[in-house]
């Protein structure tokens, strides 16, 4: 086996082992069709990218860390590297994943971009987020985490455009290393 098949394999069996993730895939994909078009909105190493292009769907990665484009692309078709602002597409998609990513965005910009991507969706599209449940905002070694509780997302989608929620839900972290509780919203475009 070499080196490049060992990481894909990594990177599933981190998908599959994540206690909360099959849940959270599951509430999402329920309301794909089959051989979706799907955004990873900050991919990172392509773990949710890879899971997804393995049920069959299409799916467009980006994130703005070179190196973790460049490890996406051993083992993923269309990765890119661009940021929140700069990344833009043509065609309208069936699901925006945005895992633990749109946390990182100022807590002034977010609405924004949330409705940024809601655009991108084609109508009954679903858009899922998360970010870390708590009630205020820090930086953590030079990263911005922009929190939610769960009646302060529910304010934030309140402003947005075309949308109605599916679900908004609480998960708890899963890593051996964290005790952390995180807000999953899920959002479908009217």
């Amino acid at each position: 086996m070499d080196e490049h098949h060992e990481k894909f394999e990594q990177l599933l069996q981190e998908s599959i082992h994540n206690d909360d993730l099959p849940l959270v895939y599951a509430k999402f994909e329920q309301s794909l069709p089959s051989q979706s078009i799907i955004i990873d909105v900050g991919s990172g190493t392509g773990r949710d990218s890879l899971y997804f292009t393995r049920k069959g769907y299409k799916v467009i990665s980006f994130d703005a860390s070179e190196s973790l484009v460049e490890f996406s692309k051993l083992f993923l078709e269309d990765v890119r590297l661009e940021t929140f602002e700069s990344f833009n597409i043509d065609t309208l998609v069936d699901g925006i994943w945005a895992c633990a990513s749109l946390l990182h965005v100022e807590r002034n910009d977010i609405l924004r971009l949330m409705q940024k991507y809601v655009n991108f969706l084609k109508p009954h599209g679903v858009f899922y987020m998360s970010f870390k449940a708590c009630d205020y905002d820090y930086i953590k070694d030079g990263r911005q985490f922009t929190c939610f509780t769960l009646n302060s997302m529910n304010e934030m989608i309140n402003h947005l455009h075309d949308v109605k929620v599916v679900e908004i839900f609480e998960t708890q972290d899963a890593r051996q290393d964290r005790s952390e509780s995180w807000i999953n919203v899920i959002l479908q475009r009217i």
